[in-house]
């Protein structure tokens, strides 16, 4: 087709990228370029590139661009970050398409110094399965970025990732006699996924089809930052990943080097160590705590050894081995060859593992040479096949030149479908009528082009019969050529289609948006007006209250000066015995010598009176002492009334506070005037007495028995003032004890969330036997009615390192029970950890709360660590902070959430994952349907307990507890173990056999270690 000398196969991949390229004569020798880093040499540079503010002008990109705030992930159209920057995805593609080509051309023109780049070098551009960026726009990428000097340059071809590591493994697998109509798998095992694809192929013996596909996210590096959060902390890696995750990728590469040679064999293996400041110097920046006195005592060394390898390695491939069975079944073992590639099968382990297992249900497992750079061999090898194509012929390229001028036509009429579909998006309104004009103009353009391609189809057929005897062997291939013409017909009648429908959904959208805007400004006027009257009615609420006191306060008032009225009416009363005292004194002297027996009579009136103005007082005390009660009383009201507004406790408080004053005021009033009263009552009492004497001279005797009875008058005037000074003072101390009362109950309200600690033991122990009652009726007791699938629990014994050997269900029931337990929290905890990774939805709040709390605590570090003052403040306002947050997320996280019109509906997370839980263990046990009904519905609680226990409980207390899965064959100690085969008799010789409730504590590793709940084990008794 034309002079092609270099192809180049290039991965543009969605994390990494890189590229390969080889002569046309010779494919067999790829060349790589691997000089993207001064410190590694790998055939591949990070998807990434670093803008500044504005996002108008790139700065860096590749490793140099994870130093700064960088944007990645653009090829997904920025799909998967957690704030998306405005970016527009063309020129994210562009501009680090831009940056690979120039290294592409320098490369190639500095091996081939004489060769025309646009014209002799065929390039292959691979793209995921599924992309959601067009052809024709990557086409556009690629001439924007300088790889292409012509938009329908025939020197560029886009193909799937999955073809080109499909291209490649073909190349070895006819080596073992794979031949057309065989199927054959691919097993994809990269950084960060494991992607399994089942083939046949065709009859070219090129070119395959893909039968079944599948994607997982288990994969090496999830776990390598597993073991990583074990060693130095989450919070420390995740800051690496923030802020270092250069640094970060040079330790996982190297740790990841070691992977590939592990063997599995604990004899072949030795010892591994890193020095994490050698390969990651800010780690000690980051690394807090006890991880961080971990790590100063090792020297900030890190041990690899035999089991910590096999921790990292068996779950990836055991989650292939279950992913490569389920596809065998899919295809009833119909599969001749698994062809294993990417970087991690290279793992001599791995490679022993899957041949162990699946050797004798497929003929033929290979490992290509070279399989970690798969995908950029396979785009070269197609390059290859695509040069090879024999179409030299004058006709088809006389074809060819009308389908490109054509297509030139379309792309154009596309291009202004495009530009006019942007319009209308943006100014909907204002253009409604031009659009209907376009889209007329379009469809009389599609009408002419119909007629063209149709008069060009007739030329081609009168050429062909024209040469049908010395061309025959041609018809089929122009038959072909015109089939793809028509093809792009209906590819561009459908692109039309497809802007007319988004043109509608575009409509729609933005109708039901603006009605969903309009129910929404509704909704908030409606809540605006609910806040309105529900603070009307607070305010009525409090007006209530002060008119209530001031009702109270006139009553008193009433009380007060019906008591002063009182007391005016007994000094009335003691003023008008004054005068008869005084009437009787100037008949006393007129009739002093005739009346003396009658002064006898007066002197006992006298007396009589007294005692009935004393009966008088007293009473009036009595009253004075009820009045202070019923005041006293008043108060324990308002206490209780206070206690049932504690939003308006503090208005309230205040409230108080001034009515206390004011009483205190009255109070004080009152003493004052009934001093003035008792003071006016000695007065005349004193006048009476000199009056007495002068009258009593000549009978002393009588005199002074008055005398003594005016004393005694006075002791019980002085003893009842005594009394109501006794009463004022129990009122004041009744006050205070009310003041004393509101401080408590203000710092009891600051205090409840720290309070949090003295019940915590006894309520996680409460949540914790709950869940475990819960998990017992999920897995059921196992009788015969439930079938349990012997060989799966098996497998789940080794899972967990539990080398027993189990027989039938019967004998072994009680360890299949334990098995399935531990499986089940181990499952959610998978669920969990996947969930908390992921932000951006509306159901994602929890994750949300708990990555933005982690970002505070970060925050609150380091104000801590660069600021002056006070640190234990810092301590203290952190460790509350975090207590609240997980306290809110423990009482609503996980539960029923609102929906429009308040509609509740359960939260997508536990809708999704219970029915994958059920899944899971109805495969390993099998009940009948009726009981099945009532099981399948505990799966939502059990997961929404185990989370909040795990994730959330656990974090309330004042120092974060801590849980632990303890291993196989660990003495038994009572203290950290408990167990339903335990032999009381003999606790000695008892070993773990499975742990199947992990241990939760405080500093376990410790000698001052507090365990809160016990591990549940299984056991065994050694002979």
């Amino acid at each position: 087709m034309y002079d092609c000398r270099v192809i180049v196969g290039i991965e543009f991949g969605a994390t990494h990228s890189g590229f390969g390229y080889a002569n046309t004569s010779s494919t067999e020798d790829i060349s790589f370029y691997n000089q993207w880093s001064e410190r590694l040499r790998t055939i591949r540079v990070p998807t990434v590139l670093s803008y500044d503010d504005e996002y108008e002008n790139m700065q860096s990109w590749g490793y140099p661009a994870l130093e700064r705030n960088h944007v990645e992930l653009f090829k997904f159209l920025l799909g998967e970050m957690e704030n998306k920057p405005p970016l527009p995805r063309e020129k994210a593609i562009s501009d680090y398409l831009h940056e690979l080509s120039k290294i592409v051309k320098e490369k190639i023109c500095k091996r081939w110094e004489s060769i025309d780049f646009y014209n002799q070098v065929l390039i292959i551009l691979t793209i995921p399965d599924n992309y959601k960026i067009s052809t024709w726009d990557m086409r556009e990428y690629a001439f924007k970025a300088g790889l292409l000097n012509d938009c329908y340059s025939q020197n560029f071809k886009l193909i799937t990732e999955s073809e080109a590591t499909a291209l490649f493994c073909i190349k070895y697998l006819k080596k073992c006699n794979l031949s057309a109509g065989e199927k054959f798998m691919v097993v994809e095992c990269g950084d960060s996924t494991i992607n399994l694809t089942t083939r046949m192929l065709l009859i070219d013996e090129k070119l395959s089809v893909v039968l079944e596909q599948i994607e997982d996210n288990c994969a090496v590096e999830q776990e390598l930052l597993k073991f990583l959060e074990q060693k130095i902390g989450s919070s420390a890696v995740s800051l690496l990943r923030k802020h270092q995750p250069q640094q970060l990728q040079h330790l996982q590469s190297a740790i990841k080097s070691f992977l590939t040679e592990f063997t599995g064999t604990q004899s072949e293996s030795s010892l591994i160590e890193f020095d994490l400041k050698e390969h990651c110097p800010s780690i000690t920046e980051y690394c807090e705590g006890e991880y961080h006195d971990n790590m100063v005592r090792d020297d900030w060394r890190i041990k690899l050894e035999f089991e910590d390898v096999k921790a990292m390695v068996d779950p990836v491939i055991e989650r292939t081995i279950q992913l490569i069975d389920s596809q065998l079944h899919l295809r009833n073992n119909d599969c001749y060859a698994l062809s294993l590639v990417g970087k991690f099968a290279k793992s001599i382990y791995f490679q022993l593992r899957i041949g162990e297992t699946f050797n004798k249900r497929v003929q033929f497992i290979s490992v290509p040479l070279h399989p970690e750079s798969a995908i950029m061999r396979g785009a070269v090898l197609y390059g290859q096949n695509y040069v090879n194509m024999s179409d030299n012929d004058n006709i088809i390229e006389n074809i060819q030149f009308h389908l490109s001028q054509t297509i030139k036509r379309l792309d154009e009429e596309k291009k202004k479908l495009q530009e006019d579909y942007n319009d209308l998006t943006n100014k909907y309104n204002e253009e409604a009528n031009q659009h209907q004009i376009t889209v007329e103009n379009l469809k009389n353009d599609i009408e002419g082009l119909e007629t063209h391609i149709e008069d060009i189809n007739q030329l081609h057929q009168t050429r062909i019969k024209l040469q049908e005897q010395r061309e025959s062997q041609m018809q089929n291939k122009l038959q072909d050529e015109i089939q793809t013409l028509n093809n792009n017909l209906n590819k561009y009648k459908s692109l039309y289609e497809n802007l007319q429908e988004k043109y509608d959904d575009l409509s729609n959208k933005y109708n039901e948006e603006a009605n969903h805007h309009q129910i929404i400004v509704k909704n908030l006027e409606s809540d605006i007006k609910g806040l309105e009257n529900q603070n009307d009615d607070i305010n009525q609420q409090y007006q209530t209250k002060i008119n209530l006191q001031e009702q109270r306060e006139s009553q008193m008032q009433n009380k007060l000066q019906d008591e002063i009225q009182t007391l005016n009416n007994n000094l009335n009363e003691y003023k008008l015995l004054y005068g008869n005292l005084q009437e009787k004194h100037d008949d006393l002297t007129n009739k002093y010598n005739e009346d003396a027996n009658q002064h006898q009579i007066i002197v006992e009136k006298l007396k009589s009176d007294i005692k009935d103005t004393e009966e008088k007082y007293l009473k009036n005390i009595q009253e004075l002492e009820n009045q202070i009660n019923d005041i006293n009383q008043q108060y324990q009201n308002k206490i209780k009334l206070q206690e049932q507004r504690e939003k308006k406790y503090d208005e309230l408080t205040n409230k108080c506070n001034e009515e206390t004053n004011q009483h205190q005021m009255i109070v004080e009033n009152l003493k004052s005037d009934i001093k003035n009263i008792e003071d006016k009552y000695l007065v005349n009492i004193k006048q009476l007495e000199n009056k007495m004497s002068d009258i009593d001279q000549q009978q002393q005797s009588k005199i002074k028995l008055q005398e003594q009875q005016i004393d005694q008058l006075q002791q019980s005037l002085e003893l009842k003032e005594i009394q109501l000074q006794s009463l004022e003072k129990d009122l004041g101390a009744i006050n205070n004890s009310l003041y004393q009362k509101n401080i408590f109950k203000d710092e009891l309200l600051n205090y409840q969330l720290d309070d949090v600690g003295q019940n915590y033991i006894i309520n996680l122990n409460n949540d914790i036997s709950k869940l475990n009652n819960n998990l017992k009726k999920y897995i059921t007791d196992l009788d015969q009615d439930v079938i349990v699938n012997i060989e799966e629990i098996k497998k789940l014994l080794l899972l967990y390192k539990c080398p027993v050997k189990i027989t039938n269900q019967k004998d072994n029931l009680l360890l299949i029970q334990a098995v399935l337990q531990r499986h089940i929290i181990e499952t959610i905890f998978s669920y969990a950890t996947k969930y908390f990774q992921s932000t951006g939805q509306h159901y994602h709040l929890e994750s949300n709360i708990i990555n933005q709390a982690s970002s505070l605590s970060t925050l609150l570090t380091d104000a801590s660590k660069y600021r002056t003052g006070n640190n234990e403040i810092m301590r203290i306002a952190s460790t509350k902070l975090r207590k609240q947050i997980y306290l809110i997320l423990n009482n609503c996280g996980f539960s029923d959430m609102y929906g429009k019109n308040n509609a509740k509906y359960e939260h997508p997370f536990i809708t999704f994952y219970k029915e994958k839980l059920n899944k899971t263990i109805n495969e390993l046990r099998t009940i009948k349907d009726q009981e099945k009904i009532t099981v399948d519905h505990l799966a939502a609680t059990i997961i929404r307990e185990v989370i909040k226990i795990f994730w959330f409980r656990l974090k309330i207390h004042e120092s974060v507890a801590q849980y632990v899965w303890i291993p196989f064959n660990a003495k038994v100690d009572e203290i950290f173990m408990e167990g339903e085969n335990f032999d009381d008799s003999d606790n000695e010789n008892l070993f773990l056999d499975l742990c199947y409730f992990p241990l939760i504590g405080k500093d376990l590793t410790s000698n001052n270690h507090e365990v809160y709940v016990p591990a549940k084990v299984f056991v065994r008794k050694n002979q």
